[in-house]
């Protein structure tokens, strides 16, 4: 099915925004919120099982229109743009889940790190999924205006 570019470049453009907003969202207001809280793991983990669908969700369109946007053009930005978005993936597996799985089995009477310390680390590992997200927003809103 051959799908118009200015369809692939709404879908992409919808799903990237969506997701960098989403990231910036969470730095900037949600991370803040949590390190403010008493008890933030409890919200943290609210944050986290609502978002991570959200994630997939909007990194996967978005991948693939960029994909698709760089084979029926041959514009090496919608190459750019999927690669940022995919990074995000394994950043997520590799570097992400240590700080998770600590939050998620955090208890206060057995843990090395004290909660907000794992809410900090886990808000600056954030902070690059939404630079990446952002990056690959940016570099899409360009391209699509150039092109």
């Amino acid at each position: 099915m051959n799908v118009p570019d200015k369809v692939l470049q709404g879908i992409f453009l919808g799903t990237a925004g969506a997701f960098a907003g989403m990231g910036v969202t969470l730095n900037l207001a949600a991370v803040p919120a949590l390190l403010a809280s008493s008890d933030p793991v409890p919200a943290w983990r609210v944050v986290y099982n609502r978002g991570k669908n959200f994630a997939f969700l909007t990194i996967l369109p978005s991948t693939a229109a960029a994909l698709a946007l760089y084979s029926n053009t041959g514009v090496k930005q919608y190459l750019a743009c999927a690669a940022l978005n995919v990074t995000i993936i394994p950043f997520t597996l590799f570097f992400m889940k240590p700080t998770n799985d600590a939050l998620h089995k955090f208890k206060k009477s057995d843990s090395s790190k004290t909660e907000k310390e794992l809410i900090t680390t886990w808000g600056g590992l954030q902070m690059v999924r939404t630079t990446l997200s952002a990056a690959a927003f940016v570099i899409g809103i360009y391209t699509v205006l150039k092109h």
